[in-house]
């Protein structure tokens, strides 16, 4: 749609003179939003790139904007991860946000830096999360430890040597017999009466009592046989330990001293169906001297 520049009359698009006042008007006339400089077609594409262009470095601006952490995702995960590993139930839960927390605020903090930003917040969470990864693996594996070791501690055997006497010299065990019955230290349990034999003194009776509530001490007592008047009768304590199949008894206190007397050790063996004790003596501080021989019976209840 055209103007007259005369008289301003409107004109068709193809008129060539004003038909009010005559005047020519293909010179002087354009159509209504037409463009400068060029024809319409290329202004109007010119705008439409310039637009576009305009539009593309603003999208680029806002996006660089938008990419920039800022560290506070990693730090408040550290923070979480650092009060969930006090609490037993979640600790298994925050310690995987609290690894997160570590490689997130890691990444943040290498990028920040070379962009040149700040990156203390990515910093502190990442310390937050590596200090929270480390609080809970210590609170799994010390229970775990803790636990094992006292499993370990009530399944572990009893010591073969018990209350072993420091007197007995070491002893290497022999290579059993096919029909040997292998002894233990609770065997010895128990009242033993019967005689012992010395070159000096002859036949004379002894009792062992071992009680069940110690069996790493014994009563030793001795008496003469009925008539005998060179036996004067005494008892003192002997410690008890057991080893290779074998008892080893060494004096430790009188209870009940003969003048003259001493207390002497003894060794030897159960044997049989477990009722007999027989062994020998040995001079006191040594089990290497055999003085005199012994053998003794379990006495049952009905003895």
């Amino acid at each position: 749609m055209a103007f007259c520049s005369n008289c301003g009359t409107k004109l068709s698009d193809d008129s060539k003179f004003c038909q009010s006042c005559g005047k020519a008007i293909v010179a002087e006339t354009r159509p209504l939003g037409s463009f400068t400089g060029g024809t319409s077609e290329t202004n109007q594409s010119n705008q439409i790139n310039n637009i576009n262009q305009s539009s593309s470095a603003n999208q680029s601006n806002v996006s660089q904007v938008a990419v920039v952490p800022s560290g506070t995702a990693p730090l408040i995960m550290g923070i979480l991860g650092l009060c969930g590993g006090l609490i037993p139930i979640v600790k298994y839960f925050t310690g995987i946000l609290s690894l997160i927390a570590l490689f997130v605020g890691a990444s943040q903090r290498k990028f920040l830096k070379e962009k040149g930003y700040p990156s203390g917040t990515a910093t502190a969470g990442m310390v937050m999360g590596l200090i929270a990864v480390i609080m809970t693996i210590l609170s799994i594996v010390i229970p775990a430890m803790v636990i094992g070791a006292a499993v370990n501690s009530m399944n572990r055997p009893s010591p073969t040597f018990v209350n072993y006497d420091p007197y007995a010299p070491p002893r290497t065990p022999s290579t059993p017999a096919v029909a040997e019955v292998r002894r233990q230290h609770s065997d010895i349990i128990g009242e033993w009466t019967g005689m012992y034999n010395l070159s000096n003194q002859g036949n004379a009776m002894m009792k062992i009592t071992v009680d069940p509530g110690n069996i790493s001490r014994a009563l030793f007592e001795f008496y003469p046989l009925p008539g005998q008047t060179n036996i004067l009768p005494g008892s003192f304590i002997m410690s008890v330990a057991f080893a290779t199949n074998k008892f080893y008894f060494a004096g430790l206190e009188w209870i009940e001293q003969p003048s003259n007397y001493i207390m002497m050790n003894i060794d030897g063996e159960i044997i049989g169906d477990g009722n007999i004790f027989e062994g020998i003596f040995h001079n006191p501080g040594t089990f290497n001297t055999n003085v005199a021989s012994f053998r003794i019976f379990k006495q049952t209840e009905d003895e």
